[in-house]
């Protein structure tokens, strides 16, 4: 046009503008702005000034935007709308705002679609004393009777500044209402938790004559999701199947995916997937997502691959997913599989979510050295990749390398969050490192983050509990303000494993006085408790609760800690029962009800219990060995120790491990029977020898045995040089003679 000598009018360039807007053309629209300006074409021409302004604000340049809203000489309503608009799209409700004073500075009244877009910005910011404000304003100009639309905004912007009252109060209010106006109540009940308000404000809608639309539907099935309503999520789905709203909505099928899953039925869910005409990646992650928080993994991976197979591309949420799984079922090769689909695609450049996937797969895996190469050298460093590397190596035991990759991570100036610092309390446990852990409370307490954080507080019980501390765990337990079930497990944990079970029955006692019932992980840790402190009596109150509120048929874990804190009080017949009761036994049972009968000294129960379990197809094995050993070195059964000892490796061919014989060696030597400590030691593996000889060294101790002491000092030098500990303890038995 301009070639052939055409000069463009205000028209024209307006459209161009509307064209660069759309197309996200700015380089272009520059130009255009450029020759506006050259040509002074902006003096009276209002619509071509706002055509300018949209178009910046199109392209996202809103301080552009707002630049030439400013250099306009002639600013009209449109104008300024254009602008609050662009700033609500891009979740810039407080810039919304100041615009919407300066446009009334400016000497303009705000219409209809003004106060529309300034209660979305009023919801941005959940600022509901500016909400009411412009609610106020909305009334004195006299715009609220007939505005259904202004009404539908007020509706939805109390509801997202969690006002369920005053969003109620403005639909009772309303003259005549549409199925907007339906959709946003029922929305406000859903977002602030009200589920069942919102299924019977759809049965209310339909007395009224009003047909629901897939907004309606999507909101109803997200509230049959949260309270597992799978009856009136059926009834829901056959109603949209009657309208023909299904198969090619993909929203709709994957509410309905996500409402089955969240209510216990995911074959139904599974189902709706294979039905759907409109196969698109969102419907297939939120089956793989459903699997996941399931802990059914191995169908994350399997639908993945479906998927591939049926020629699906897969989003970086899809890849998420299977690198979530394939790092818990330890699939390694599949990781390296997927790392190099992941790169030919070019979808690490810019997804810190998969970034965070990928290393936290890897890391999950046990390749921790190319999980911190990749944590590394990651295009989009952040603290969630790093936070997973550290989770790995804690995972796998690693404390040591955990504590230097949060230093590196603090050299490449990421700063920990709350996951990082409960990932290195954690650390700390492992490595006994108490003085790091007390450092990252104080930094935890400067941040004031115990305050709403119950993850960060049960992380410090559990680090000073691990490292011994007791007294400071209890003085955290006491700071936290928002105590959960969790915090009351950590703590009766820590007391249990700190051998003070009478302590952590205390605790048993008062989480239940503060209103909390018992959870499994509770019950498990109070029986240990009663079975260490031989509380029978407290522990067969457990069992009356554990009896109304569970069913030992499916929990076969509680059912082993029974049996063990039975026959560890001595009551046996109870143990033999629980055990009997039992659907499914395993090894760990047997071996718990066997070692009670062993520390009695009933040989032959032993016997036959050993018997009974070969004839349900299980065999004894060095857990069953542990528990007879320990229990007969606890009740000083020297000769049941030593025939059992030797049961083990002539009749059912199990190879001792080390701890097995340092049982029977320190048995025998506590016992005075030196002999026959020193003929076990020999059957050791040489590289086991160094202590097993400490061991016998203590009991040269005890007996004052000079002589002796001295050649098992020679042996354990010869053993493996002899640690401080030997010569510490050859020392002592000197100094006794």
């Amino acid at each position: 046009m301009q070639s052939e000598g055409i000069v463009p009018d205000g028209k024209i360039l307006a459209s161009t503008l509307k064209a660069c807007g759309i197309l996200h053309a700015i380089e272009k629209g520059e130009d255009i702005h450029q020759k506006i300006l050259a040509d002074g074409l902006l003096t009276n021409d209002v619509i071509l000034g706002n055509a300018l302004v949209d178009m910046y604000v199109k392209c996202g340049a809103l301080e552009k935007a707002q630049d030439v809203l400013w250099e306009l000489p002639v600013r009209d309503i449109v104008t300024w709308n254009t602008v609050i608009v662009g700033h609500v799209h891009h979740g810039e409700g407080a810039q919304a705002l100041h615009c919407f004073e300066q446009m009334q500075h400016d000497g303009l009244a705000p219409n209809e679609l003004t106060f529309v877009c300034i209660l979305k910005a009023c919801s941005i910011i959940k600022s509901i004393d500016k909400g009411e404000q412009i609610h106020h304003g909305i009334k004195r100009q006299g715009l609220l009777g007939n505005s259904i639309m202004l009404c539908n905004a007020l509706i939805d912007m109390y509801g997202k500044c969690n006002s369920i009252t005053k969003a109620q109060k403005v639909f009772e209010e309303m003259s005549s209402r549409d199925i907007v106006s339906w959709n946003s109540l029922i929305t406000v009940y859903v977002q602030n938790d009200e589920y069942r308000k919102a299924l019977n404000c759809f049965k209310r809608m339909k007395q009224n004559g009003f047909s629901p639309d897939s907004v309606t539907f999507v909101c109803l099935l997200k509230a049959c999701s949260n309270i597992r309503a799978l009856k009136e999520g059926e009834q829901i789905h056959n109603e949209i199947t009657r309208r023909g709203l299904f198969k090619k909505n993909i929203v709709l099928g994957t509410a309905l995916i996500d409402m089955y899953f969240k209510c216990g039925a995911s074959a139904k869910a599974q189902e709706i997937l294979e039905e759907l005409s409109c196969h698109d990646p969102l419907a297939w992650n939120t089956l793989m997502s459903g699997y996941l928080k399931q802990g059914e993994v191995a169908q994350v991976v399997s639908y993945f691959e479906k998927m591939q197979h049926m020629a699906l591309t897969p989003d970086a949420v899809s890849y998420s997913l299977v690198l979530r799984a394939c790092g818990i079922l330890g699939l390694l090769d599949k990781v390296e599989q997927i790392h190099e689909d992941i790169e030919k695609l070019q979808l690490l450049e810019e997804d810190v979510v998969l970034c965070t996937a990928l290393v936290g797969a890897y890391a999950k895996c046990g390749a921790l050295a190319k999980a911190q190469n990749l944590a590394k050298n990651l295009p989009s460093q952040s603290i969630a990749s790093w936070s997973a590397l550290i989770a790995g190596y804690v995972q796998h035991g690693n404390g040591d390398q955990a504590l230097i990759c949060f230093e590196q991570m603090l050299q490449e100036g990421i700063l920990p969050d709350e996951v990082t610092f409960a990932c290195m309390l954690k650390a700390c446990s492992i490595t006994q490192v108490i003085q790091r852990g007390e450092q990252i409370h104080a930094v935890i307490a400067v941040q004031n983050w115990l305050q709403d954080n119950n993850m960060l507080g049960n992380a410090l019980m559990d680090m000073y509990a691990k490292c011994g501390d007791l007294v400071k765990a209890v003085q955290v337990f006491q700071e936290v303000p928002l105590l959960n079930l969790v915090s009351w497990n950590t703590l009766i944990t820590g007391y249990v494993e700190q051998g003070q079970g009478e302590e952590a029955l205390e605790y048993f006692e008062k989480m239940q006085q503060n209103g909390l019932f018992p959870d499994e992980v509770t019950f498990l840790c109070s029986l240990r408790a009663c079975a260490e402190i031989g509380a029978t009596d407290r522990g067969e109150r457990i069992h009356e609760m554990i009896r109304k509120n569970y069913t030992l048929k499916n929990n076969s874990i509680l059912g082993a800690a029974l049996v063990d804190m039975y026959a560890k009080g001595g009551a046996l017949p109870k143990a033999q029962q629980v055990l009997e009761e039992l659907p499914t036994r395993d090894v760990v049972v047997w071996s718990a009800l066997i070692a009670g009968y062993a520390q009695c000294g009933q040989s032959k129960q032993v016997l036959h219990c050993l018997q009974s379990m070969q004839d349900e197809g299980l065999y004894p094995n060095l857990v069953t060995f542990s528990s007879l050993l320990n229990a007969c070195s606890r009740f000083g059964l020297v000769e049941d120790a030593y025939n059992y000892f030797l049961d083990m490796i002539i009749r059912y061919g199990v190879q001792p491990s080390i701890e097995h014989y340092s049982c029977l060696v320190d048995l025998l030597g506590r016992t005075g029977n030196l002999d026959k400590a020193i003929s076990v030691i020999h059957y050791l593996p040489h590289y086991h020898h160094g202590a097993a000889w400490s061991s016998f060294l203590c009991a040269c101790q005890k007996w004052g045995d000079v002589g002796l002491g001295r050649w098992a000092f020679e042996q354990a030098l010869k053993a493996d040089g002899g640690d401080a500990a030997v010569h510490a303890l050859m020392g002592n038995i000197y100094a006794a003679a």
